[in-house]
């Protein structure tokens, strides 16, 4: 009876830690991760290999913000937001990551500081693809008429700022599919509208140094 009751409490004694155990790792695979990020990105499945970054040290003279957004409306309505913010030291980055389906991603936000040479590219790809030129063209979008099936629409906005000069640029445009077909917008305008995704797309790679998971599959 005696080396009965001795199992007995041995069993339930390891019964007992294991279930703390489970406890404490489900707890530490819920509960988000203490690096500034937002409660979604928790979890084993988002990993962040940079510091927090922090509102202090030296700045450089470039600060910007760009947004791009593109939608669908149709039996698959879906849109997506790329969008960056420079203050001359952390670099803010928004947009679709994880499995998108029919068009449809989860967003997030990120937060990191560039290096230097990442700036330097920054500056470089600013200047290749003519971003200091400005250029505001609103076109209008309202496509409510009837024969309209599906239609696109995409807008830009982007300020600059380095030193001696600045730049904006706000562009709209769409088109429209149906028993006709209209599209807005000049050339010009989605020529700049397709130089601020590249170069957004450009900031999402460089920020996979720090988050491996800030991409779509």
């Amino acid at each position: 009876m005696r080396h009965f009751f001795i199992g007995l409490t041995a069993f339930s004694f390891a019964v007992g830690c294991e279930k703390i155990q489970g406890l404490l790792t489900e707890q530490a695979v819920s509960s988000p991760q203490q690096d500034g990020l937002r409660p979604d990105q928790s979890g084993p499945n988002w990993r962040a290999f940079c510091p927090k970054a922090k509102a202090s040290g030296s700045r450089t003279s470039l600060t910007f913000s760009i947004e791009y957004t593109s939608g669908e409306s149709s039996k698959d309505s879906h849109s997506s937001r790329l969008s960056a913010q420079f203050d001359g030291r952390i670099l803010t980055l928004y947009g679709p990551y994880g499995t998108c389906t029919r068009g449809r991603c989860k967003h997030t936000e990120v937060a990191f500081v560039p290096t230097e040479a990442e700036i330097t590219e920054l500056r470089d790809q600013f200047e290749r693809h003519d971003l200091w030129m400005g250029l505001k063209e609103i076109a209008d979008n309202n496509f409510s008429e009837p024969g309209f099936g599906s239609t696109n629409t995409t807008t830009m906005d982007l300020k600059l700022t380095d030193e001696q000069r600045t730049a904006s640029s706000a562009v709209a445009y769409g088109s429209a599919h149906g028993r006709k077909t209209v599209k807005t917008g000049s050339q010009a305008a989605r020529q700049k509208a397709e130089a601020a995704r590249l170069v957004l797309m450009g900031m999402r790679t460089t920020a996979l140094r720090c988050f491996p998971d800030f991409r779509t599959q």
